[in-house]
């Protein structure tokens, strides 16, 4: 690895490299929970990861055995290892996926122009649609198309980042894949002067992200609390929050240097080294990107993507439903108990 490597970059490493040498070689796009999936939300080895390993190297299985005999077997041991587990659904086909895999890494690539990464991303999205898939790959094709179209097409990002929630909360051991869709639709909430959503997202993530054990993700999100918290005229609140933000960001982005350029200005301006998608060092350094044009944008009348961020936060429960209009509407009409409600001024009509 090289020198300059940071902590959180070398763990995660050591724990796929080495489980895929002792263990299972493949990765699976449509397993959820587990470092063995190319979409890299996870950094350390899952509960289901160290499961995979003790099966296999469990003494009744052994090299040269046929696919039926190690499965009539599988059950049994699944009992013994893992006595408290049980039938989740099925986890989606294992159809052909190469055309799909072809695209999603074309999409989340550096070395590619924004446009053909774009394109590359409804593609995947349109293969795993005409698939009917409903599993992580599904997911995934929402996330990376929100991501990509964030720096020019709020309204269609948080569409996609919404469906891509969606579906990971249909499915078991997503918990660290909605924190990071939690944490692109913070940063537009943040974008846009919605302070006090950008504040609760980040706020529901931090005990699911800490447990997860992602430095990268914790320290980013506690950033946008603190600028969350700047906005809401809280400075006190907001210097500790940063504060504590360091030393996570120094284990997860590396020299003081690294750290300094991610928290200089606004602490949302960061590469993708904080997201997910590191497949390989190249990524991991491509261009950097700021999800906000304006660091400390005007205060809107009424705040763009309003009713998507509050579907996220409460399903539209207080009034902000699927339509544009309606959810303008709620808001004008002072009926939405988000918090972002509490933020602005209503417009006086229609």
């Amino acid at each position: 690895m090289p020198n300059d490597t940071s902590p959180q970059e070398m763990r995660d490493c050591l724990h796929e490299e080495i489980a895929q040498a002792i263990g299972p070689l493949n990765d699976l796009y449509r397993l959820p929970d587990s470092v063995f999936n190319d979409d890299n939300f996870h950094t350390v080895l899952t509960g289901f990861d160290m499961l995979m390993l003790r099966l296999y190297y469990a003494p009744e299985l052994r090299s040269g055995m046929s696919r039926e005999a190690v499965a009539t077997l599988l059950p049994a041991l699944l009992q013994r290892e893992n006595p408290g587990g049980g039938p989740v659904g099925a986890i989606g086909p294992a159809s052909p996926t190469d055309a799909w895999s072809r695209a999603i890494e074309t999409a989340l690539g550096p070395s590619s122009p924004v446009r053909q990464r774009r394109a590359a991303a409804d593609q995947a999205l349109a293969i795993a649609s005409r698939a009917g898939w409903a599993d992580c790959r599904r997911a995934f094709s929402h996330f990376a198309v929100g991501r990509l179209a964030l720096a020019d097409d709020g309204e269609r990002a948080l569409n996609e980042l919404t469906q891509a929630a969606r579906y990971y909360q249909s499915l078991p051991g997503t918990e660290i894949h909605l924190a990071h869709v939690d944490m692109q639709i913070a940063a537009y909430a943040l974008s846009t002067g919605q302070a006090s959503m950008a504040l609760e997202l980040a706020n529901r993530n931090l005990i699911p992200v800490s447990r997860a054990e992602n430095a990268a993700l914790l320290a980013t999100l506690l950033m946008i609390k603190s600028e969350a918290l700047e906005l809401l005229d809280r400075p006190a609140e907001a210097k500790a929050v940063r504060l504590d933000s360091l030393g996570w960001a120094r284990y997860s982005f590396g020299s003081d240097e690294q750290v300094r350029a991610r928290m200089s200005g606004s602490p949302c301006c960061r590469r993708d080294v904080e997201g997910p998608l590191r497949n390989d060092r190249d990524r991991r350094a491509g261009a950097g990107r700021c999800l906000w044009r304006l660091s400390r944008p005007k205060t809107p009348r009424q705040p763009a993507g309003h009713g998507a961020i509050c579907r996220r936060l409460c399903g539209g429960l207080c009034g902000c439903g699927p339509v544009p209009d309606r959810s303008d509407r709620a808001f004008a009409l002072g009926r939405c108990s988000c918090p972002s409600s509490k933020t602005f001024a209503a417009p006086a009509s229609r």
